[in-house]
């Protein structure tokens, strides 16, 4: 008799896990949407900061190119702003690219501007700006 008892509160038992797994089903499959979309948000967010990161890098390299270029005793305002833009688009990673070379009579400057590719689209951005400047060769006998 005893034997029937546990018989009983086991099927009992069988049929509220039954329900409970029908009650359930499919929310593995909603949190493993749910997770995998916040997991490739957080990617991309990495990839989005690693690409303003390369930008501003190469904003500030082709600064540092365009006043070398300028600088030099027989350089000119226009030949650092051709060095900065041919460094610029050669590294690439920088979209709106402005370059504006100044040379009065002891510096230069050179100053870089321009934007990172965006992922999100409608996320703005800060703008990339490099600014480089020194004073003028000097040749002495």
């Amino acid at each position: 008799m005893a034997r029937s008892h546990s018989c009983s509160q086991l099927k009992r038992r069988l049929a509220q896990l039954g329900t409970r797994a029908r009650r359930e089903s499919g929310s593995y499959a909603l949190e493993a949407a749910i997770s995998s979309m916040i997991g490739i948000a957080l990617v991309m967010t990495l990839i989005q900061g690693w690409m303003y990161y390369a930008a501003s890098n190469t904003a500030r390299s082709a600064a540092q190119a365009g006043l070398q270029a300028a600088r030099v005793a027989d350089g000119t305002a226009g030949a650092g702003q051709s060095a900065a833009i041919s460094n610029a688009t050669a590294v690439g990673g920088i979209t709106n690219l402005t370059v504006a070379a100044t040379r009065s009579g002891q510096t230069a400057r050179v100053i870089v501007t321009g934007a990172a590719p965006v992922i999100f689209p409608g996320v703005p951005l800060p703008a990339i700006r490099a600014e480089a400047g020194g004073p003028i060769e000097r040749v002495t006998r």
